[in-house]
């Protein structure tokens, strides 16, 4: 099932964090209590980030909501 284009721009922002953390797509999905082909669905835009593992995923990669999400990042500045 093909995702809309905030998923996709999800997607991105998790590549992005996983190239920045040097994070594994493996590590992150265990950390974060997903099956790695799951994560995988999910930054293929095969699926979507479901609410009850943002913050697992988040957590895994070390980075806020926000970050994640793409709202802000400078505190507002």
């Amino acid at each position: 099932m093909e995702t809309g284009a905030a998923a996709r721009d999800v997607s991105h922002r998790i590549y992005q964090l996983l190239t920045a953390k040097c994070k594994s797509q493996a590590a992150v999905a265990r950390a974060a209590g997903l099956s790695p082909k799951h994560f995988n669905n999910i930054l293929r835009g095969q699926q979507t980030l479901r609410p009850e593992y943002v913050v697992p995923v988040c957590k895994a990669l070390e980075c806020t909501p926000n970050e994640l999400f793409g709202y802000g990042g400078d505190g507002g500045k």
